[in-house]
């Protein structure tokens, strides 16, 4: 059985201004921790999916 892995990648670029700006990153990155994505620095993190249904699954999330 052939399995094709995929990559997830996530940019992002929030504002670190203000303490709710702070509070909203924290929550943000607390959010694709919990589903399972790896941060490879700051502001990129990735997941590791096995097939387009999975990604496609992640993308509207």
């Amino acid at each position: 059985m052939s399995y094709r892995f995929m990559r997830v990648l996530v940019f992002f670029d929030l504002p670190m201004d203000s303490f709710n700006d702070k509070r909203e990153y924290r929550q943000f990155r607390d959010y694709l921790l919990k589903n399972g994505f790896i941060m490879m620095q700051k502001s990129v993190y990735y997941k590791i999916v096995l097939n387009p249904i999975v990604m496609d699954s992640i993308k509207k999330m």
